[in-house]
This record gives structure tokens, sequence and C-alpha cells, in this order.
């Protein structure tokens, strides 16, 4: 297992190569390649809002709130299969693994 990140300017370091991994993928969709890659770009500018702050563990439950928000939200009427909150699914679930939950903890 990676070393979760220890600092906000590492979490946010982690969260960019994520979001960056999820829009390489996005663009190779076999569908909807504008709305995954649209839902995508609405992940990162919703992280981008988020102000790191201390502690680490602060910040990534802001992003994750964040992220969860707008995965509700999101909607893209121009796909045909999909609406794009699947997208931004994508990148909170790899946001909300990288550091460990009080119950991962506690095991």
């Amino acid at each position: 297992m990676t070393k979760p990140p220890a600092t906000p300017a590492a979490l946010k370091r982690a969260v960019k190569a994520l979001i960056s991994k999820r829009a390489i993928e996005a663009s190779l969709m076999a569908y909807d390649v504008s709305v995954w890659v649209g839902a995508v770009a609405e992940a990162r500018r919703v992280f981008e809002r988020v102000d790191p702050v201390e502690p680490v563990a602060a910040y990534h439950k802001a992003i994750v709130q964040a992220l969860s928000e707008a995965s509700d939200t999101y909607n893209d009427s121009d796909g045909e299969y999909t609406n794009g909150r699947g997208g931004i699914g994508d990148v909170l679930y790899d946001v909300m693994g990288l550091l460990p939950t009080p119950e991962d903890e506690a095991d």
C-alpha cells in the first residue's frame, strides 16, 4: 500500500495526479466521450475551489465533501448513455482512497 499523503500540499499533488489519470481515461471512453471529459473537468474545477487547510485530514474531508456534492448534482444532458455523474464519482472514490478512514485505522 502506498503511504498516504501527510501534508495538504502532498494531498493536492496526489489529487491532481488522480484527476489527470481519469482525464486520460475519459478521453478514451467508448461512448459519450465529451460527457466523460466534461465530468472530469468539472471534478477538477470543484477540487481547485477547495482551499488547502491543516490538518491534511480536514483538507481531505473538504475535497471529498465538495466532490460528493458535485457527483450528486452534476447532469450533462448531452449524454446518450450517461449524464456524467460516474466521471465525477470515479474521481471521488479515488480521492476517498487516498487517506485511511477511521475504520481502517481501527483494524
